[in-house]
């Protein structure tokens, strides 16, 4: 249940003693969250950020977060902040207290292309991404090979699909991409969970601190940028995937900029489940909405999995050794004597399997590039 500002600070100043609240500022609750965060200013003139779980699930999730919070935070450039008290009321789940991390929340929405704060959440992803999986499961948090989490993901679609309320385009859309077997073979790793704007902190453009780890585990990478994708424009996304990518101690695998969208179309879902569980009728009503027009704008579109490949083709391996004797001479009277013949020879390169080439000069994440200018599916959103 919501909580007042007020007794958010109060809460606060019982998990960490001397606190002596002298302001505080609630902050928006988006549509479907199970958190909410309110800013604490005290006596001292110190902010810290007091977060409230919504639910009894998510007060666990934000319990179990902070043990890895502390193993990650040795490992990592930018602050993730810990919990320095907690305090559990009456009624409801208990509250974590943190002190506010330096730096300015981001806003998805507003992020610009081509500078420094785009780059730097590509480059903060690609380090979190290069962690040893293994501190998520010291920290007993939830690890998935590729396999399972797809499976999980169709779990989820069936849920989805039991509310009668997402309609069955979408449902055939996300299964077939679902059982496309090209689009799972990959590593997971350790991911923050779907990362919001207010998550990510900047500072004279390097991301200072990271918060909201109650998602953390190993799963696909593809999770971190769902929301980037849905929210942010084109080119802010294509500047933090090509900063990702470059900064990765590994080539992200070629599908994961379709399992990125995949994974933002079914954001909807997940927001229009949550409302339900939470008994908000209005949301569920606007997301049900919501979906309706996301399944028109894609009604047309089939770029979520890769074109079936032609009988018969198949991928030339250039690093394979050539035989000699597969090499036809052909001779001279076996040419047309025209001095101005030109002649055409097909060259077929293979390629990893992905969407595309990479640019010249570029190198190919198998990401769709998408120009600046071009409009793209965008899922309605509701609060900040």
């Amino acid at each position: 249940m919501l909580r007042s500002p007020v007794l958010l600070a109060a809460l606060a100043d019982a998990a960490v003693p001397g606190i002596r609240p002298v302001k505080v500022e609630g902050l928006a609750v988006p549509a479907g969250a199970v958190y909410q965060s309110a800013h604490v200013t005290g006596q001292d003139g110190r902010v810290w950020v007091v977060r409230s779980a919504l639910t009894g699930a998510a007060g666990a999730e934000l319990a179990a977060s902070d043990a890895l919070v502390q193993l990650l935070d040795r490992r990592l450039a930018f602050d993730l902040p810990r919990v320095e008290g907690s305090a559990r009321p009456k009624e409801g789940p208990a509250v974590a207290v943190y002190a506010q991390p330096r730096g300015n929340a981001l806003e998805w929405n507003d992020l610009q292309g081509r500078t420094a704060a785009a780059r730097a959440v590509g480059v903060a992803l690609a380090k979190l991404h290069d962690v040893d999986p293994r501190v998520v499961e010291e920290a007993g948090l939830p690890s998935y090979d590729a396999e399972t989490y797809r499976q999980r993901l169709l779990a989820d679609l069936d849920r989805a699909a039991d509310t009668k309320r997402v309609p069955s385009a979408l449902l055939s859309r996300w299964e077939e991409a679902l059982e496309a077997p090209e689009l799972w073979r990959f590593s997971t790793c350790v991911t923050h969970g779907p990362l919001r704007g207010e998550d990510v902190l900047v500072d004279e453009g390097e991301v200072s601190a990271i918060t909201g780890w109650e998602h953390a585990g190993v799963a696909d990478p593809a999770r971190d940028f769902s929301l980037l994708w849905t929210h942010a424009p084109q080119q802010a996304f294509d500047t933090a995937f090509e900063a990702y990518a470059a900064e990765r101690s590994d080539r992200p695998d070629s599908y994961l900029e379709r399992r990125i969208r995949l994974m933002g179309e079914m954001e909807l879902a997940y927001a229009l489940l949550a409302s339900r569980t939470m008994g908000e009728e209005e949301l569920v009503e606007y997301h049900a909405e919501a979906l309706e027009e996301l399944a028109f704008d894609v009604e047309d579109d089939t770029s979520l999995v890769p074109p079936p490949r032609r009988a018969g083709i198949e991928p030339i391996d250039l690093e394979a050794p050539l035989d000699p004797a597969d090499i036809e001479s052909v001779g001279e009277g076996d040419l047309a004597p025209d001095d101005d013949l030109t002649v055409e020879i097909p060259v077929r390169v293979a390629r990893a399997e992905g969407d595309a080439p990479a640019e010249d000069g570029a190198t190919s994440t198998g990401a769709t590039r998408v120009d600046a200018d071009t409009p793209k599916t965008r899922l309605p959103q509701r609060g900040s």
